[in-house]
């Protein structure tokens, strides 16, 4: 989803996250040319993280905070003037941001589960009734399709990155647990149990790599 929208024109980046720890937006997906900067200053402190929650470190202003609480669609049509994204301004000036959306993912009650951002590199993109109205699509679409693989931890995109990459390394393993028959001392079967095999040898057990992994990768 995150690829076909960046693949529209003035799209320069768009991410998708939901709340990490002390309810700070973290992000889990992410496309587009700009969007692993604007990641990195996030995460590295180059740039105020993103709040939600009145309690957590960080602004919680911005589109993103209001967009999660209204359970409303949110744009910012002037990224250079409009005060409420003013802790990120500098940033976004740098990567080129000129407007952004952002999208509450809601589950069937109604409560925002998840969050997608959308970043362009031109003012007022997100104002068109068009845009509006496609925005509205995409929340109501996504938000189905999200829901089912939420998990219970927020995963980081590299996290993610790293144990595809084993996947297409071949780098799976079985393990085989005997199953002995307490009472006799026999053999009865055995339990294959696959792992990864980190970069530094060590074993990744399922409950690491399972829940980070695409339709492909578990295929």
């Amino acid at each position: 989803v995150l690829k076909a929208l960046c693949s529209v024109d003035g799209v320069l980046a768009a991410n998708v996250g939901r709340l990490g720890m002390q309810g700070v937006f973290e992000v889990e997906a992410l496309d587009g040319p700009m969007a692993q900067a604007h990641v990195d200053a996030l995460r590295t402190g180059t740039a105020p993280s993103i709040r939600i929650l009145h309690d957590a470190g960080g602004h919680d202003a911005g589109p993103a905070a209001r967009a999660w609480k209204t359970g409303q669609v949110v744009s910012a049509d002037a990224y250079l003037l409009d005060r409420s994204v003013e802790p990120w301004r500098q940033l976004g000036a740098s990567l080129g941001f000129r407007s952004s959306g952002a999208i509450p993912l809601g589950d069937e009650a109604g409560q925002t589960f998840a969050l997608l951002n959308i970043y362009s590199r031109w003012p007022g993109f997100f104002r068109a009734h068009g845009r509006v109205l496609f925005l509205q699509h995409v929340q109501q679409t996504f938000s189905l399709a999200a829901l089912r693989h939420v998990q219970g931890n927020v995963i980081p995109p590299d996290r993610r990155r790293h144990f595809s990459r084993l996947i297409e390394a071949n780098r799976m393993t079985m393990k085989y647990q005997p199953i002995v028959n307490l009472s006799t001392g026999a053999l009865k079967k055995v339990e294959a149990l696959g792992r990864l095999v980190d970069d530094d040898g060590s074993l990744v057990p399922p409950a690491a790599f399972l829940p980070t992994l695409g339709n492909r990768d578990l295929l």
